[in-house]
């Protein structure tokens, strides 16, 4: 073991960045946060990703800029490679399932916009629903996809869906995402 590190949470999700940085999600008794951490383990930044609802929070992605994004069923969070905040949206409802985020920074998420609303598929950029694909069974929420071609595959309930999005690829450069 070459560095070990601990917080006072739970550890859900991580991804590694090309320049070796590590971001970590995880939930705490005051919400949910983010760690970006150096090659050796050294804390670069941490930050509120949003308040604690279901104990859960998603794989942070990494866009081609750097731009690091966090969510939780609440929120999604666009964070700058220092840790500033580029954009919060808040006042999500049932956010379950692990975002996608294509080249033009448009990130997916299926999420409901009111209690008695359905799951819909959003596209948010910088912080606003930009668009409203519909209703979207959510009964066993999974994670999302994006291909090279704009389309976003999504696997819930033992269907497997493919939909066309008027986004662009995903970002480039390689992401690790690693899941518990």
């Amino acid at each position: 073991v070459k560095w070990r590190v601990s917080q006072s949470c739970s550890v859900d999700e991580g991804a590694l960045a090309s320049d070796g940085t590590i971001y970590v999600t995880c939930v705490g008794s005051t919400g949910s946060m983010i760690y970006a951490y150096d090659p050796t383990g050294a804390e670069k930044w941490h930050a509120d990703i949003g308040p604690v609802t279901d104990a859960i929070s998603f794989a942070p992605l990494i866009d081609d800029a750097g731009n690091i994004y966090g969510s939780n069923p609440t929120s999604v969070v666009s964070f700058s490679p220092s840790g500033t905040v580029n954009w919060r949206l808040t006042g999500l409802i049932q956010n379950f399932v692990h975002p996608a985020v294509d080249v033009n920074r448009n990130v997916y998420i299926i999420a409901k916009l009111a209690s008695n609303a359905p799951w819909t598929l959003l596209a948010v950029k910088d912080g606003v629903v930009a668009s409203n694909y519909g209703a979207i069974d959510a009964t066993y929420a999974g994670a999302l996809l994006l291909a090279p071609d704009g389309k976003l595959y999504y696997n819930a309930n033992g269907t497997l869906t493919s939909l066309q999005t008027a986004g662009a690829s995903p970002a480039a450069g390689s992401v690790i995402a690693i899941s518990r």
